[in-house]
């Protein structure tokens, strides 16, 4: 049955529902106010009530713990690790309580290991997640790179319970979700989640949810949500100053070329911060959460993993909070530009030459995973549009493009190193 297309986001949600998007919720708080709240397709509840797995749009509730207890002097950003859960391995002593919330640790993360594929259904303790990498090399290090880490989150999870003296689900209670009115945010065990698919329409794969803990496993609504997204604006949670912190990138993060706060990516517009937004991804699920400086918040809790939850939600923002449009730059580099184009508009029908990434990058993003996600890009329409927004280096190169897949217009931002594709994102 055709959704009653009542207003531009049930237009938009739509579109995506055709193309094959099972089930989502999408709300909008526009200066304080909500303005659009509704769930659709399959697991959608009469009252837009039904509880999604928020995936890494957990690490900033856990971040926002750890910002409280440091308020409190319970610690500092600069204590180390050696310090605050001196029972973990000496190799890892030296990093930083800083490092942890910002990606930059070195710490390996237990998501990337090829062992995690035969536990992940298993129970674990909180230390048990750390201790599962304990024995395995740092993979930088501390403060050198960026490498996105679940560990470091899970950490953080443990120092909080080890702090606070409660469990990790009761102390974000106390600090932050019992303030903020989120009465249905939570732990799976307390809370069923709706019906939720893979990537092939199937009922999804099930991990065991104790190892996604403080960096991915909160389940949540799309009411509470938007009370997260309303306490934000206020100072009942934080203060300014905390909030400055949290939501701007860290300045290593910077000096690194990845920027990252606690919890929170910065989102630039022709060189000015546009939005701060974290995306989550978990079995069943995809999510994200974009918030404009400019007062609008989307935000997208789908239960099927899916990659229309990106285009969905600029297209929702773009409704309600149009962008400037990015000035495209002089192509100093045709070659590479065509280059890309080719890999990209290869990606779309299903082809990956792997001689184009470095090993390392297929090693994180294998072709059959680039293959899959590409595929979902494909279905928005043609590539019509592939231009230069942004252009930095030489040999290191970075580099973002303006692609248009039918009447959608997206970001691809790429990077090389020694002529490989070592990153690539799109939003």
């Amino acid at each position: 049955m055709a959704l009653l297309q009542s207003n531009p986001v049930d237009v938009i949600v739509q579109k995506h529902l055709e193309k094959g998007l099972l089930g989502v919720g999408v709300a909008v708080v526009k200066d304080g106010k909500v303005v659009h709240l509704k769930t659709y397709g399959k697991g959608a509840t009469p009252n837009n009530d039904g509880h999604y797995r928020l995936a890494s749009i957990t690490k900033q509730f856990t971040a926002g713990v750890i910002v409280r207890l440091v308020r409190e002097k319970k610690f500092a950003y600069e204590d180390t690790l050696g310090k605050l859960i001196p029972d973990t391995p000496v190799a890892w002593h030296s990093v930083t309580l800083r490092q942890l919330l910002t990606h930059t640790s070195g710490i390996p993360s237990y998501t990337d290991s090829k062992k995690f594929a035969f536990v992940m259904q298993k129970p674990v303790s909180p230390d048990g997640i750390w201790q599962f990498v304990k024995d395995d090399k740092m993979d930088f290090a501390p403060g050198s790179k960026y490498n996105y880490n679940n560990t470091a989150y899970a950490l953080l999870g443990c120092l909080i319970e080890r702090t606070t003296k409660k469990g990790y689900y009761d102390a974000l209670d106390s600090y932050l979700l019992r303030p903020a009115g989120m009465k249905s945010t939570g732990s799976e065990k307390r809370f069923k989640v709706v019906e939720s698919f893979g990537e092939n329409g199937k009922p999804s794969f099930q991990m065991n949810m104790d190892w996604p803990y403080s960096a991915g496993a909160l389940v949540t609504t799309l009411g509470d949500m938007t009370r997260w997204d309303i306490a934000l604006r206020g100072n009942k949670l934080f203060t300014e100053a905390e909030k400055q912190l949290m939501f701007n990138p860290d300045p290593t993060t910077v000096k690194l070329k990845e920027p990252y706060g606690f919890g929170w990516h910065p989102n630039y517009e022709n060189g000015k911060i546009f939005s701060y937004s974290h995306t989550g991804g978990i079995p069943g699920f995809s999510t994200v959460i974009e918030r404009a400086v400019s007062g609008t918040t989307v935000i997208v809790l789908a239960n099927h993993e899916h990659e229309a939850r990106g285009p969905l939600s600029n297209a929702v923002m773009e409704h309600y909070n149009p962008k400037p449009p990015a000035p495209v730059v002089e192509d100093t580099m045709p070659d590479l530009t065509a280059k890309h184009r080719e890999m990209f508009s290869n990606l779309l029908k299903g082809k990956v030459n792997e001689a184009d990434f470095s090993p390392e990058f297929l090693k994180q993003v294998p072709s059959t995973i680039l293959i899959s996600t590409s595929k979902k890009f494909a279905e928005m329409g043609e590539l019509k549009e592939f231009v230069v927004l942004k252009s930095e280096g030489t040999t290191d190169v970075r580099r973002a493009y303006r692609v248009s897949l039918g009447d959608t217009k997206m970001t691809l931002s790429i990077v090389v190193q020694n002529g490989l594709i070592v990153g690539m994102f799109i939003r």
